[in-house]
């Protein structure tokens, strides 16, 4: 990746890194592109990108998550520190009511618990009930559909033997 192409994190740890090499503002902004004041920016969000990476290593997770997904779990737990363990004993299918819990966020929540070796609690279940509910509504989609069918076969047959006494 080129700078010109870094952004988010990876765009602020290069600054914080450059930064941390002896290069004045003045010299990262010119190396990333930008004013030295921006450069500073860069440099003060890429130490608290470290440090919330850290904080998260710490409690006991592989890898980073979304802020999104953050959000979502702070909500659950009404904190903003909570380990892997504690994620995994929520429910899964109330997990996924939360505010902002898309399919993408829980998708990236089960990921997580998942490099660490866990899942949440009931998931495995919520799956199964959710796979039966799916066939339950496929085979009532098809029953519905040839019922309407049969109707529409004995309009047809009415009116064509309507049009034969004719």
């Amino acid at each position: 990746m080129t700078i010109d192409t870094m952004r988010g994190p990876e765009r602020a740890i290069k600054a914080v890194k450059l930064r941390d090499s002896g290069l004045s503002y003045r010299d990262i902004g010119t190396i990333l592109g930008c004013k030295d004041h921006r450069a500073s920016q860069l440099v003060a969000c890429g130490r608290v990108y470290i440090d919330r990476v850290a904080e998260w290593r710490a409690l006991g997770w592989k890898r980073d998550i979304s802020t999104r997904a953050r959000n979502c779990l702070s909500h659950s737990f009404n904190s903003q520190y909570f380990t892997p363990e504690q994620v995994a004993a929520l429910d899964y299918g109330r997990f996924t009511r939360e505010p902002n819990a898309g399919k993408k966020i829980v998708a990236e929540v089960v990921a997580a618990l998942s490099d660490v070796g866990l899942k949440f609690a009931g998931q495995d279940a919520f799956k199964a009930r959710s796979e039966e509910y799916k066939a339950k509504l496929a085979a009532d989609i098809l029953n519905k559909a040839k019922r309407d069918l049969e109707i529409a076969q004995e309009r047809f047959d009415r009116i064509r033997a309507k049009s034969v006494e004719r």
